[in-house]
């Protein structure tokens, strides 16, 4: 069996919801896919996604990721734009949540997290946008609309990012995450993450988890 097949008979672990299924479409599966929202991410979320991408361990500049050039949000089944789905979500909340009631857990885990925060969250992740910026991380990264991408390209990961939020002062930003991992399906999970603003970078804090897959039995 494929590491991949092995991902996709994972089993899911429940974090405050019951998943049914995943899906999983690799890059050549979003040729000719289309969306119809033209917005793209601002500069600063992609000195934040940077500063994702740099902080993990597993995202190291060995790591060659490929990360997906739409954004995750709060939609579910066929309005899911960047064809990631755990349930039948998108990978921000529960089947049975409304965005509300995630972010509900979300700031009991992360207590620091502002309110101004919180709401922008949910107002940005609405609708999904594009990654058209190069992300100014150490990370060697394709997007998967990047038609340059070598077939002898070996990458262990696969990022799903949603926009980012901030707080007025931009000294908060909360986003979600979603790794999966194409070797082993215990590394593969979705977390929002809060970072601060220190002397002008920003700096990765803690998480809220929102689902994990363990290895397949």
């Amino acid at each position: 069996m494929s590491n991949v097949s092995r991902i996709m008979k994972a089993v899911i672990r429940v974090f405050f919801f019951s998943i049914n299924a995943l899906v999983l479409l690799l890059p050549a599966q979003f040729e000719g896919q289309s969306s119809t929202n033209s917005t793209s991410v601002s500069a600063e979320e992609l000195l934040v996604y940077a500063a994702v991408l740099d902080s993990l361990p597993k995202l190291g500049s060995s790591s060659r990721p490929l990360i997906a050039d739409k954004t995750s949000t709060f939609a579910c089944d066929e309005t899911i734009c960047n064809g990631f789905t755990i349930g039948s979500c998108n990978g921000l909340r529960g089947d049975n949540e409304t965005p509300s009631e995630r972010m509900a857990v979300v700031k009991h885990d992360l207590p620091e997290l502002q309110l101004n925060t919180i709401s922008s969250f949910i107002e940005q992740n609405g609708k999904c946008a594009s990654i058209t910026g190069r992300i100014p991380t150490f990370s060697n990264y394709h997007l998967f609309s990047d038609r340059e991408i070598p077939k002898s390209w070996k990458y262990s990961y696969i990022v799903y990012f949603s926009r980012v939020a901030f707080n007025p002062e931009h000294t908060q930003a909360l986003l979600n995450v979603g790794l999966m991992s194409v070797t082993n399906a215990s590394d593969s999970k979705g977390r929002y993450v809060v970072l601060k603003n220190i002397s002008g970078k920003w700096v990765l804090g803690e998480g809220s988890a929102m689902w994990q897959l363990s290895a397949a039995e």
